[in-house]
């Protein structure tokens, strides 16, 4: 069962306008403040609630997919919830997907439980997450498998929307984009389906047909701490 907003329409298809995916990574968050953060699921702190508000794309998204961790489903909301709960026309779809959760078992990487997240957010759907909030333990090849699910995910979807903007974290960006470089907070980058990015079947990545690269769109702060969060 698909997650998404509450009473979201699919985007249309529009096959004669180049396909993007934009990769966002969260705004900064209370583990990114103290190194070792012991608890679980930490809110962003005032400043990463600035950063998530300076978020400005130049083509507004059709879809947002989004980690369940609550520093990127705040980053979402902050960042683009004038389109999610949009009053003056359609709203824009989101989709909570775990395996855009970060890598890693400490625990500010496991997230509240459903029912929790489902008291925050009543407008998304969760029904793809763990009811415990607990998800498996972590390893390198764990980490690569849901990098290659998430691609093949995306470049589907990518065939009914053609902005599709993705909430997400350092580790695991690092991983989806196959290691170029590492993402800042609300450090944002887009990226031409096809053009700077394809992948094949089994959700590798394929050499870029483009000569341009993707485009940065916002470059982000450094934290104080750098723990692949």
């Amino acid at each position: 069962m698909s997650s998404g907003t509450r009473g979201g329409t699919p985007g249309a298809e529009t096959p004669d306008r180049q396909h993007t995916i934009t990769l966002l990574r969260h705004g900064h968050a209370w583990n990114n403040m103290v190194s070792g953060f012991p608890c679980r699921d930490p809110i962003l702190t005032e400043r990463g609630q600035s950063q998530a508000s300076a978020v400005r794309l130049s083509r507004p998204p059709d879809l947002i997919v989004v980690s369940p961790l609550t520093r990127t489903l705040e980053t979402a909301n902050i960042a683009f919830g004038h389109l999610i709960r949009n009053p003056n026309g359609p709203s824009v779809p989101v989709q909570v997907w775990p395996d855009l959760r970060e890598c890693g078992d400490r625990p500010f990487n496991q997230s509240r439980t459903r029912a929790q997240l489902e008291a925050r957010y009543p407008f998304l759907d969760f029904s793809e997450c763990s009811r415990s909030g607990l998800y498996e333990n972590y390893n390198e090849r764990r980490g690569h498998r849901r990098a290659r699910r998430v691609r093949r995910r995306l470049m589907e979807m990518s065939r009914t929307y053609s902005h599709i903007v993705v909430v997400s974290h350092q580790g695991f960006i690092h991983r989806l984009n196959g290691g170029s470089g590492r993402y800042r907070n609300c450090e944002c980058w887009s990226y031409r389906v096809g053009v700077d990015f394809s992948i094949t079947e089994d959700g590798e990545l394929a050499p870029p047909t483009g000569s341009g690269g993707p485009t940065q769109v916002a470059a982000g702060e450094e934290s104080e701490v750098d723990e692949s969060s």
